[in-house]
Formats: C-alpha cells, sequence, structure tokens
C-alpha cells in the first residue's frame, strides 16, 4: 500500500520484499514487522554506501555503515539520519527484546516510508510520494512467513547508480518538525532502556511504561515507569520540561509525591525535553543529567538500596586491607563525600602509599553498608587493570570479578567487579548493542583521575549513572582546575590528600637525593671546529647528504645541546651516563653490585644504544645484566616480572615510556633522567618509581632508606616548585593538546565569523565563506547520533543542523559551536603531513587579515609570522629534494616561490592564500615520515653538579619572582593592581624580567601554569578594591541596577581577580555565567556587562 511504485521498478524487488512485509506485520506481529523495517533500511543503507561511498559494504557492520563519515556527510539531512538511527534502534528493540507493541511497528514503518520515499526521490525513480497511510483492515489475518534470507545487495545495481550517486544530494520533501524529532528520540530512548510502551493511556502494566497516567485530583503524568510488582518506580515529565526544566521539575516531583502517598515508596523522577534527561533518584542526591533512563532491574534496585542502606560510619574497616591511619583517614573522607550527597569523591595519594588498597576498603565498606553492589575499576593500561585485579582477588576473596581488556577471554558479565581498560569500556557502550545499561555499576573506580582521562573519555563518564572514586598521586597544587571542577570540588582541596613528602616523613615512602648532571656537549654542544680529525671525518659522514656530488663545507657548524639525546645520539654522552651510573649509583651485596636502576630514555634508538653499551662497556656482566625494555621489545612483560624480582636479571632497564608509570619495583635504588620531561604528572610518577620501601634489600636488617635520582636534563629546575611539590599554586591556566582536526575547524569557524562580520567582501572571500558554512552544516548533519557524546549534546548538535543558525555567528552561538559541536567532528582522514600544512596556511588567513583591519605596523605583523614562515619553508625544501615526482615537478615553480616566507604575505589575499594551499596541500604527503636519528661517538666530560637531598634545591624560579613582584616596586606592576593600560615598553620589560633575569620562559611557565604573563602577574599582585571603584563605582552604584544585576557583575569581578582576566568568552562557557540567560537577565542594560568586561581585559591584553 505505502510502497506500491516500487513494483515498477523490478531491480529493487529485495527491498520491495521487506517493505511489504515491515507493512503486513505491522499489526498482526510487530517485532517482526520492526525487523523486517530493519532489513530494508539495512538494504538502503549497504547500497546507498556502495553506490556513494564505492566501497563494497561485505565486512562492516550496518553501525559502521552509518557511522562512517563519508556516509553521514553524503546523507546531510538530520530528520533522515534520525529516521535510520530510529529504524535501526527500534529494530534492535524487537530482536533482542521482542517487546514492541503495534503502536511502536507503526511508527517503524512510517519512518520507513519516509526514508524509502526520499531515496527513491534521490535516485530519479519517482517524482515524490503519497502521505502515510496507516495498514487497516486489508492487512491479512495470517500474514505470510517473513524472510529470513541475508540482506545483500547486487553489486551491478550499486554501480549502475554509482555515477548519479556521485552528483545527487538529498532534498528532502516531507519534512518534520523539532518536537517530532524529540519525541522520537525520547521514545527510543525509553525502548532501548527495555521499557516497552504501554498503547493506552491511563493504563498501568508490570515493567512497562505507562503514557497519560491520571493521578488522583485529575492531574495526568506523560510516563509512569511501573516496577514488576506493578508499583510505579519512576515518573517522566516531559510537556513541561519542553517549556522550561525549572518547571518539568517542579511538576515531577509534586507528582513523584502523589504516588508515593499512595504507594509507600517514592519513585524516582526524570525531567526531559527529549534530548536532555534529567534524573532524581530516590536517595537524595541532587539532580543530576543521565545518559538515558534506567532498565526496569536498576530501578528496582535503586528502590531496595533507598530502604536498606546502612550507616557508613557503624561499618568497621578490615585492617587486613588497610592498618595505617592515614589510610583509614582517605576512606573516612570517601564515606563523607557520599554521606553528604555528593556522588563523586577524589583522593590524591602518592605513589606507593596504597591507593589501591584504600579503594578495596571502600568497596568493602559500601559493599557491607549495601551502597553498592557492582563496581567498575578503569585504568588506561591493561597491565595496571590485571594488577588492579590481583589485588582486589587476594583481598576480596568472596567477591566474583572479571577482566574485561582486548585480549581477555572468559569474560563474566554478571561479575560484581569488572575491571576494564578505558577503550574497552568505551567500545562495549559506545556501539549498535550496549553491553551495560547506566545503572549497570554502582560505584566506578577511576585510576590516576586527572583531567586528561575526562578529556579522551569523557563519554563513558557521560554514560554511566554511579557513584566515583577518583585516586590520583598527582600532588594537589599541580593537578588542573577541571579535574577538581569533574568532583565537583573546590580547586587544590579533594577529600582526602597524602602527599609524597608526608609520606617520607611518616617513613612510609623512602626520601631520594638528586645528582644534578650534565655534561661538556650537553651544556654547550658539539662544535665542529673543536672535533678532533678523526672526529671530523666521523660527523662529516654522518651528517653529509648521500645524493650531494661536492663535500659540504662544516665549518662553523654547531650541533646544539638540545638536540643531542634527541635525534642526535653521542656515544661518548652515554658512555659518561653509564660510567656515573656505575660509579656513583647506589649498590647492594656489600657494595659489589649496582642495584636496580632504571634509564628513561628519550627514544628507542637511544634505549638499544645504551643497552648496546653497557654490554660493551662492562662485558664482564654478561648479556642480561642490562635491557632494553619498551613497546618495540617482545617480551617485554616478561623482562619487567624479572626486574621485579630482587635475585634475578636485569639490574637495570633502559626503558622509553614503559617503565614511567605502573610498576611495583621496591629494589629500585636509581633512577636516571637521561631525556627532559615536561609533564608535571608524567614527572611525579617516574620518580615515585623509587620511593617504595624494600626490606633487606642491602642485606639482613638493612633496609631501603632512600634512593638516587641522576638528572642530566634539568629536570627538576624545570619543576622546580619552592620547598615541596606542594607549594606552588597550581596549573591553573594549562591547556590540554587538541587534535589537529578540531584545531583546524577552530581556525575555519574564526575565519568564517570574521567573513561574517565583513559589511564588504569580494567575490572569492563571498564564495569562501559559504563554503565555509556549507562545511560546518555538513559535518553537523553527518554526526552520529548514537554516538554517546553526540547524544549528550543532541540539543546544540539538532540547532546546528539548522542552515539558518549558521548564518550570523554570534558571540554566544560561536561559544557553543566550539564548546559543544566541534568536538564532536570525526578526524579527517588526511594524513597530519597535509593537515599540518593546512593549519599553517589557515593561520595565516586567519591572523593576518584581522591584524591588518586594527592597523597593525606590517613590519610588526611580518615578524610575528616567521616560524609559521620558516615552517613553510622548511617543506618546501622537503618537496624540491623529491623532484622526480611528476605531481611535484608541476609545480615547482610554486613551490620555488613559496621557498620565501614572505610570498603569502606580499599582496595578501585570501584567494592567494587558498590556492596556495589546494595547490600544494596534497604535495605534503610525499615529504618522508623521518624519524632521523644521527649517532655520533664524541669524546665528552661529565660536569658534577650539586648533590641535593630530595627537594630541597637552590633559590628557584618561583621564589626569585615571587620575591621581585614583592619588593621591586616595579610601577608596571602597580598600573596592573590598578587596572590601568601598560605601554609596549613596560610590557617588554616585564617580558624580559620575568622570562631572560629571573630565568628562562621555560621556568616562568612551569611556575605560572601556562598562563599569559600579564593575567599571571595581575593574579599575583591582585586588583585594588580602590581601582574597582574608581573605574566601575559610578557603573556598579547605578540605581537602575537591581541585586541580581550587581551579583552577576561583582561575581565578574572575582573571577577576574582569580583568574587573571576575563572575557566575553568566558561568560558563555564558565560557570556560574554560563548558567544564566544574560540577555533575559539584563536586557537594555546589557552594556554594562561589556564596559565591565572591557574595563577588565583591555590592561592585561
Amino acid at each position: 500500500m505505502n510502497f506500491t511504485y516500487l513494483t515498477t521498478f523490478p531491480a529493487f524487488s529485495q527491498l520491495l520484499g521487506y517493505c511489504r512485509e515491515a507493512e503486513d506485520f505491522a499489526l498482526s506481529r510487530p517485532n517482526i514487522g520492526a525487523t523486517s523495517a530493519r532489513k530494508a533500511m539495512e538494504y538502503l543503507v549497504k547500497f546507498l554506501y556502495a553506490a556513494r561511498v564505492g566501497e563494497p559494504e561485505q565486512g562492516k557492520t550496518l553501525f559502521e555503515m552509518v557511522t562512517d563519515p563519508r556516509f553521514t556527510a553524503f546523507v546531510g539531512d538530520p530528520t533522515l539520519l534520525n529516521s535510520i538511527h530510529y529504524i535501526r534502534r527500534m529494530g534492535n528493540v524487537a530482536v533482542h527484546d521482542g517487546t514492541l507493541t503495534a503502536d511502536d511497528a507503526l511508527k517503524v514503518l512510517e519512518e520507513l516510508h519516509f526514508l524509502v520515499g526520499e531515496t527513491c526521490i534521490l535516485l530519479g525513480l519517482i517524482p515524490d510520494y503519497d502521505d502515510f497511510v496507516k495498514p487497516g483492515a486489508s492487512v491479512p489475518v495470517v500474514p505470510p512467513t517473513p524472510s529470513t534470507q541475508k540482506v545483500t545487495v547486487a553489486p551491478e545495481l550499486a554501480a549502475a547508480f554509482a555515477p548519479r550517486m556521485r552528483l545527487a544530494r538529498f532534498d528532502v520533501r516531507h519534512t518534520r518538525d523539532e518536537e517530532e524529532n524529540k519525541k522520537l528520540f525520547l521514545t527510543a530512548s525509553l525502548r532501548e532502556s527495555g521499557w516497552a510502551l504501554v498503547n493506552r493511556p491511563d493504563q498501568a502494566l508490570p515493567g512497562c511504561a505507562g503514557i497519560q497516567m491520571m493521578l488522583e485530583g485529575g492531574d495526568t503524568v506523560d510516563y509512569v515507569l511501573y516496577g514488576r510488582d506493578n508499583k510505579p518506580l519512576a515518573v517522566v515529565e516531559y510537556t513541561a520540561t519542553r517549556k522550561n526544566p525549572l518547571e518539568g521539575r517542579a511538576k515531577g516531583i509534586a507528582k513523584a509525591n502523589q504516588l508515593a502517598q499512595k504507594y509507600g515508596c517514592r519513585p524516582a523522577v526524570y525531567y526531559t525535553d527529549g534530548y536532555h534527561i534529567f534524573c532524581i533518584d530516590p536517595l537524595g542526591y541532587p539532580p543530576r543529567r543521565v545518559f538515558c533512563f534506567h532498565s526496569v532491574a536498576e530501578l528496582e534496585l535503586l528502590r531496595l538500596r533507598a530502604t536498606l542502606r546502612g550507616d557508613l560510619n557503624a561499618v568497621k574497616v578490615d585492617d587486613a586491607i588497610t592498618n595505617r591511619d592515614y589510610q583509614k583517614a582517605a576512606i573516612a573522607g570517601v564515606c563523607a563525600a557520599y554521606t553528604g550527597l555528593r556522588r563523586r569523591s577524589l583522593l590524591v595519594m602518592a605513589t606507593g602509599s596504597g591507593k589501591t588498597r584504600v579503594a578495596i576498603s571502600c568497596v568493602d565498606v559500601l559493599l557491607k553498608a549495601n551502597w553498592v553492589k557492582n563496581v567498575l575499576f578503569l585504568a588506561d593500561r591493561t597491565s595496571l587493570v590485571r594488577q588492579a585485579h590481583k589485588n582486589f582477588s587476594k583481598l576480596l576473596p568472596g567477591v566474583t570479578t572479571s577482566v574485561y581488556t582486548g585480549g581477555e577471554t572468559g569474560r563474566d558479565g554478571n561479575a560484581r567487579v569488572i575491571f576494564s581498560t578505558y577503550q574497552t569500556m568505551i567500545n562495549l557502550v559506545n556501539d549498535d548493542t550496549r553491553e551495560f545499561g547506566i545503572g549497570r555499576f554502582d560505584l566506578i573506580i577511576i585510576d590516576e583521575a586527572h583531567r586528561s582521562i575526562f578529556r579522551k573519555y569523557r563519554a563513558l563518564f557521560h554514560y554511566f549513572d554511579a557513584l566515583m572514586l577518583g585516586l590520583t598521586a598527582t600532588p594537589r597544587s599541580e593537578e588542573n582546575k577541571s579535574t577538581y571542577e569533574a568532583f565537583a570540588l573546590p580547586e587544590g582541596k579533594p577529600d582526602y590528600a597524602y602527599e609524597l613528602e608526608q609520606a617520607i616523613r611518616d617513613k612510609f615512602l623512602v626520601g631520594f637525593s638528586v645528582l644534578d648532571r650534565t655534561t661538556e656537549l650537553l651544556r654547550r654542544g658539539i662544535r665542529y671546529d673543536q672535533l678532533s680529525p678523526e672526529e671530523k671525518e666521523q660527523f662529516e659522514e654522518t651528517f653529509s647528504p648521500d645524493d650531494l656530488d661536492t663535500q659540504p663545507d662544516f665549518d662553523g657548524t654547531v650541533v646544539e645541546p638540545g638536540r643531542i639525546g634527541r635525534r642526535v645520539i653521542n656515544l661518548g654522552t652515554i658512555d659518561v651516563m653509564l660510567n656515573d651510573l656505575m660509579k656513583n649509583g647506589l649498590k647492594i651485596n656489600a657494595g659489589d653490585k649496582l642495584g636496580k636502576s632504571i634509564i628513561f630514555a628519550a627514544s628507542h634508538i637511544e634505549a638499544e644504544m645504551i643497552a648496546e653499551r653497557f654490554r660493551k662497556l662492562y662485558p664482564h656482566l654478561g648479556m642480561d645484566f642490562c635491557k632494553l625494555v619498551d613497546s618495540r621489545v617482545e617480551n617485554s612483560q616478561s623482562l619487567i616480572d624479572t626486574f621485579s624480582e630482587r635475585d634475578s636479571l636485569p639490574q637495570v632497564c633502559a626503558s622509553v615510556d614503559m617503565l614511567d608509570t605502573g610498576i611495583d619495583v621496591p629494589d629500585v635504588l636509581n633512577l636516571v633522567f637521561f631525556k627532559g620531561v615536561r609533564s608535571k604528572i608524567k614527572f611525579l610518577q617516574m620518580v615515585g618509581r623509587g620511593t617504595r620501601l624494600s626490606k633487606d634489600v642491602f642485606g639482613p636488617g638493612l633496609d631501603k632508606q632512600g634512593f638516587l635520582i641522576f638528572d642530566y636534563y634539568d629536570n627538576f629546575r624545570f619543576f622546580s616548585t619552592g620547598d615541596t611539590w606542594t607549594a606552588a599554586g597550581g596549573s591553573k591556566g594549562s591547556t590540554l593538546p587538541s587534535s589537529q582536526s578540531l584545531t583546524l575547524n577552530r581556525r575555519r569557524l574564526s575565519i568564517l565569523r570574521r567573513l561574517q562580520e565583513q559589511h564588504k567582501l569580494c567575490a572569492f572571500d563571498t564564495g569562501y565563506r559559504d563554503d565555509l558554512r556549507a562545511h560546518f552544516l555538513s559535518e553537523a548533519r553527518g554526526l552520529n547520533n548514537d554516538d554517546i557524546e553526540v547524544q549528550y549534546n543532541m540539543a546544540w548538535v539538532s540547532k546546528y543542523r539548522t542552515a539558518e543558525n549558521w548564518d550570523t555567528l554570534t558571540e554566544a552561538r560561536a561559544a557553543e559551536i566550539l564548546r559543544h559541536v566541534l568536538p564532536l567532528i570525526p578526524p579527517e582522514g588526511d594524513p597530519a603531513k597535509v593537515k599540518s600544512f593546512d593549519m599553517l596556511i589557515l593561520v595565516i588567513e586567519d591572523v593576518y587579515p584581522r591584524l591588518e583591519e586594527e592597523g597593525k605596523d606590517v613590519r610588526k605583523i611580518r615578524n610575528g609570522f616567521q616560524n609559521v614562515s620558516q615552517a613553510i619553508t622548511e617543506r618546501m625544501r622537503e618537496l624540491l629534494k623529491l623532484k622526480t615526482i611528476p605531481a611535484i615537478v608541476q609545480k615547482e615553480k610554486l613551490i620555488v616561490s613559496m621557498l620565501n616566507g614572505d610570498y603569502l604575505l606580499d599582496a595578501f589575499s585570501l584567494e592567494k592564500a587558498e590556492a596556495v594551499r589546494k595547490e600544494l596541500r596534497e604535495l605534503m604527503a610525499y615529504i618522508p615520515d623521518r624519524e632521523e636519528y644521527y649517532i655520533l661517538d664524541v669524546d665528552d666530560l661529565l660536569i658534577d653538579g650539586d648533590t641535593v637531598p630530595g627537594l630541597e634545591r637552590p633559590k628557584p624560579y618561583a621564589e626569585k619572582a615571587v620575591e621581585y613582584i614583592r619588593d621591586s616596586g616595579n610601577p608596571a606592576l602597580a598600573k596592573l593592581r590598578n587596572l590601568d593600560e601598560l605601554t609596549d615598553t613596560e610590557k617588554a620589560e616585564l617580558t624580559d624580567m620575568f622570562m631572560v633575569t629571573l630565568g628562562t620562559r621555560a621556568e616562568f611557565l612551569a611556575w605560572s601554569g601556562n598562563m599569559p604573563l600579564l593575567p599571571f602577574l595581575r593574579v599575583q599582585v591582585g586588583i585594588a578594591d580602590e581601582a574597582i571603584q574608581t573605574k566601575f563605582g559610578t557603573l556598579l552604584d547605578d540605581p537602575a541596577l537591581e541585586q541580581a544585576h550587581r551579583i552577576y557583575l561583582r561575581q565578574i569581578i572575582g573571577y577576574a581577580r582569580e583568574n587573571g582576566d576575563v572575557t566575553f568568552l568566558t561568560l558563555q562557557q564558565v560557570s556560574p555565567f554560563s548558567d544564566v540567560d544574560v540577555v533575559q537577565l539584563f536586557g537594555p542594560k546589557i552594556s554594562y556587562i561589556k564596559q565591565l568586561v572591557n574595563g577588565l581585559h583591555k590592561p592585561v591584553i
């Protein structure tokens, strides 16, 4: 009936068969009807995928095809994508649960009718199609037997339509409104969570979702979720929430209260606008956003837990698991957080202080008090997962456990405690069929819970609805502000902290002495003119290109110190380091044998050279005394195991990354930092390899009292923080690296905004603006609706799938896109080298015109692009070495022109820049991936620095800087405090003082946590109250302002005081500012905010 037009196209007879089955079975056997609809949808997807993407569908799952960015970009229209995913999700419910009703199947059929019709228009088979007609009495009482054949598409059929598909674009005729999309999304969420919808209003059935349920007094509830005892487990308020979430919450609570009085048990409350679902559970926790609905079993467990939970303080901690006072204090801190109705708790505990044991005790206490039943332990490496599993199994033998990692077999999905890597668990829940529901776990333990985990794996924490316990060894002052925000804690204030210094003082960990080392060559570099004749010959052989006919002139050549150990590996320097270790390292066996030692190397080849040189220098110690251990070594885990054993070799391990974290070798007595480390978190974990206690390591009764650190690369000076690790103010301004694709899209968005703000554009710039807008619109429309992060941000995704919202990108819209849409766009498929070149050109396109518009001096602008120009020049030189490649020969003239970094900047235009980018970008793929290492053997000498115990360093940078701020009387600092703008000369003088005179730029950035200079200095000097009154007193005291206005403005001032700066983007992205509709709050007084923010921001630009 709805698909009759397909009968005239015999090539699509298989599709017609699926569609007829979906229609015939919809009323009589809805699960079969929905399954057939899913097959019809699968047929269309496979056909379109083969014809448009140009790849056969063999070996790919339906989920992989519908989430392939090439497919989603082709479909483009969000309504069509919604239909595809709705049919797929409901088909999954039909196959796995078999609980669909006739109404469900009819809705699926209607979506299939829309999808098939629009596709047939695209293919040119029909000009249009009729509106959907609900199947009626004409449906046979006994429908035919459904098809069981596998869904396949004839390759010749896809090939026949491929030429048309390469040019075609969907132009949807029968559009849907946003409210219908929201209702579809809500229905699919309920069904996927296992809730069958009753097809008649005001009817309660066990384990089902009743619709339009009447309450006493005549009020109705959109949905009531009933338990298997037919008592209400939850109410879902949708109608009121669509208009106002606060109103929806209030109505949901009121209706839940009515049901609680009637049934004697309080149901949970969900209030949702269709995309965002919020939950108030019966346990008393504050409202929170959840990914979808809990299942029947999960809600029944919540209801039961509300009556069975005991007093956590009444449960005695098992001394067999944790018997130290600080460990019990940590457990008490966690329990206090949870009893205080916080769902997340964070512990800061030094490496070796027993974080895992504390976590096990917390689980033990929570299990005994009936607060949790199921636990998930997450770590970032398989070795850490297995180590934690081993400890849990030993200390909680009565609890069932299972390990979920990439290669693990015999998984037990019903185990009480499951151990998994983050990536494995992401794959299990971010797929077509999710193995675990959102409430499967009551507690999630996060090993090393720092900011990068929440950035990289945030989908997990958006998906699961559970208590959370974060463990980290990173000192509280070094942990990023966003980590504390993730745990709803004030910055620097975890629920409990037991840090390295305290553990050393309490003698639960051992301290260390730092041997401040360097060598003649590491300090001054390798100078060709100072080499012996033999060394000069070796230098020439190493650095002369193979394809040159004449010998280069190396006179005056210097290998800078920073290259030694990275790309230039000098065997003489390695020999000096090894001799130093063997001579001065801590020894065992009455001083006859070097103690267990780890050498942290910069690269695999350097670690390989270290092991090789050791065997050459000390052949009498045998082949196994010093071994290379990294991910490229086949038996690396076995080597680590034997290294951990006291009487087994190897005694020395040269390692790249693999031994930095997560290994437990108490006997380690020497650590050699033979590379620079710039991550404080990683650095502290590396130091932690030596802090564990070791009994009798030097002989009977001679325990480990400390260990040595040989620091060849000034790591301790770089991370200097005063007398202790916790003295610094933290890393407020630190940032996380972004993916290349995300960074590219940020640049494109910035360019698009600038072009939209221009009143007069040339023809090219107009077209470029429209292309950028089309790019973003296509990417938004192509996002996978089933991806956890896409669903979590669906309100913004849906908003920016609408073309009109890209027409004028205000600051508020740009902030929304940056935060909620751009991070969701899949990475671009081009090689990294191509994207890197794109970025260089886009930086120029973004920044250069803006600086010109601001009237900046052209010479200064060009100076600012020196690094970009140099990077482009280096790529052009590499291309000119490859003139045997025809594509490069064709573009040689342009490449030669681009050797001059000023080529793009001379008579700059976007048209010129884009032409260069498009002409040359593909050539970047020809540039070889060179990890060139130059190996020399030049004699070197040890320069012996100070040996100081632990962290007692000479006066560090931070102390010198604080003294300067306090004592210098520099008028520029006073101007910062008084909100006065600085001259360029004053800014240059401050830069010179803090980045040259007092120390290096690296030392300043380590102190400031990568914050810009002026905002950070203003944090140090503060903002004077008198300056606030002078600059903004009239504004703040304006009688036209209401109390709410003044509070908001004072919060802006407070933020600037704490963070050094505030911008309009801050107000869009940072709570509490982003929690308020500022336009609605201020109305015509919005200019007050502009005046205040400009006054605070401009002095620190």
